[in-house]
């Protein structure tokens, strides 16, 4: 799940996080600026956008619906609108959160939220998805007479505690929509809209003074005037140590005596925990083993030698000071019959030199040199500022080369709180690469800069993996990942004296000898202006 990086930089992120989709947004108020989406992709506009699904197929004004289909521009920050026609009158609306697959942008499904304008009227209507200029072919979808409480279907957590954050799903959410929650004791509680803007869920914080016990929850609509209510969910609010809720669907196959890396629908239950337990259960046998660590950003899990191909049985529970949480709601799981490659998802290049300008006015005040410890961290000469707005310009050295200055839309207010290490957070020097259909064949690099490879490790340490560098003509290059503060990352140190060429990379499992062919080649050129640094 994205969350902030405890930085005072404004930003705004739009991402997939496995097979659910979130507009999620941060923001701290001590920046000016907001950001676009960083490494944001734009494809070629050669083929304007389709629609292929609407979801409700009718609805009443003023309710969030979702649009689906290709080349939506899901990614765009600006040049998308969508028109609902009905006889001769059109009616804008911008898009309010989305979806997309990254690097997947010409073939991969899109969607877009969206509210039903409020004007208008019961009857067949026509939509439209223009993207800079180029529309879609009309969609039919059907506006009811008066507006419906939504339909209610499920949320997760299914073992919430007081102050988390829920995730409700259903049809028919409205942005003035108010939920009720009912606590153990009869109390009602209500709440005035949710934290997301999808069409088939909404999501608030639980108030922390709930007392546990069953509730209910219930959503009342104010578009019809009639106040109207959905169906209610049960649930139970739980106070103390809580289990994970394992997502299946968003975990990497494995094979017995590999890692693996859990992803959980809510990390709340990490908050106070010492430990976290998984059960495997599989043919009459279980066994119980603990995570590496309980935190959020390494939870994994060697799944037992003893288990074979096949399916397996998860459960998780969380200990905290001495005491065990209830098991998990069970899932379902296969394990292969042979070890699992490495699964890198994208690619980042660290240069060999970074540098940041602080500008006020139109005028660089200061320029300061990023130690590679503190990357992209980036600590300000506050001494040359003067009071007021601040904005950070950021460049790269590659190949012995300054890229220009490059301005991404952050900045500050002088004077400001920084971080406790110093630094004010992290700023954008090179775009993320990500492996899909539409990445390039190659990527440039030169010699001695580093690449961060981003992805799932079936192993315990990165030190379990070897990259193997190959090119025809030259002898294959083995090299010894480094570990990052992220586990799902291993960074590798081209060599000083890497040959040109389009250089293959493999990246394999020491132990179990199971390997993967990046789809992309590293092109280094120009090697003997690696080092000329000015």
């Amino acid at each position: 799940m994205c969350k902030p990086s405890h930085s005072p930089i404004t930003c705004f992120l739009k991402i997939r996080f496995c097979a659910l989709r979130y507009c999620l947004v941060s923001t701290l108020s001590i920046f000016a600026f907001t950001i676009p989406a960083v490494g944001q992709e734009k494809p070629a506009a050669t083929e304007p956008p389709a629609i292929i699904r609407i979801t409700p197929s009718s609805a009443a004004p003023q309710t969030r619906i979702k649009v689906e289909g290709y080349r939506l521009g899901a990614n765009l920050d600006q040049g998308v609108r969508v028109l609902f026609i009905q006889g001769t009158t059109e009616y804008e609306v911008a898009p309010n959160g989305a979806g997309y697959e990254t690097a997947n942008l010409k073939q991969g499904v899109q969607d877009i939220n969206i509210q039903v304008p409020g004007e208008l009227q019961p009857a067949p209507c026509q939509v439209i998805v223009e993207v800079e200029g180029q529309r879609s072919v009309p969609f039919t979808i059907q506006i009811n007479v008066a507006a419906t409480a939504p339909v209610l279907t499920h949320f997760r957590p299914h073992s919430p505690r007081p102050g988390e954050l829920i995730w409700i799903e259903g049809t028919g959410f409205s942005d003035s929509d108010e939920f009720e929650l009912t606590d153990a004791t009869g109390k009602p509680h209500l709440i005035v809209g949710g934290r997301t803007s999808d069409a088939d869920r909404s999501a608030f914080t639980l108030p922390k003074d709930l007392p546990a016990g069953e509730g209910r929850l219930r959503v009342i609509e104010h578009r019809s005037g009639t106040n109207q209510s959905s169906d209610s969910l049960l649930f139970k609010i739980f106070v103390g140590p809580t289990s994970l809720e394992i997502w299946p669907s968003c975990l990497m196959p494995v094979a017995p005596r590999q890692w693996l890396d859990l992803v959980v629908g809510s990390a709340d239950p990490l908050t106070s925990a010492e430990r976290v337990d998984v059960s495997f259960q599989q043919t009459g046998q279980l066994v119980i083993v603990p995570t590496k660590s309980a935190k959020e950003n390494d939870l994994r899990v060697r799944v037992p030698e003893s288990l074979t191909a096949g399916n397996v049985t998860l459960q998780t529970r969380t200990v905290v000071s001495g005491e065990a949480s209830a098991w998990s709601k069970p899932v379902n799981y296969r394990l292969l019959d042979s070890p699992a490659a490495a699964k890198i998802y994208s690619l980042e290049i660290r240069p060999i030199r970074a540098e940041a300008a602080f500008r006020q006015n139109g005028k660089i005040k200061a320029i300061v040199q990023v130690a590679e410890s503190d990357y992209p961290r980036v600590r300000a000469l506050t001494d040359k500022l003067s009071n007021g707005n601040v904005e950070v310009l950021t460049r790269v050295w590659r190949g012995g080369e300054p890229s220009e200055w490059l301005f991404k839309h952050y900045g500050f207010d002088w004077p400001a709180r920084f971080l406790p290490d110093g630094t004010m957070g992290e700023v954008p020097f090179m775009d993320r690469i990500y492996l899909g259909p539409d990445t390039a064949d190659t990527l440039i690099v030169y010699p001695g800069e580093k690449v961060i490879l981003q992805g799932t490790f079936p192993v315990e340490f990165v030190a379990d993996v070897e990259v193997i560098l190959e090119c025809d003509g030259h002898v294959p290059v083995v090299l010894h990942p480094m570990e990052v503060v992220n586990p799902r990352g291993a960074k590798i140190s081209l060599p000083d004296d890497l040959e040109d060429g389009d250089w293959e990379v493999i990246v394999l499992n020491i132990g179990d000898g199971a390997s993967m062919k990046l789809p992309i080649k590293l092109e280094v050129t120009k090697k003997s202006q690696a080092r000329k640094l000015e």
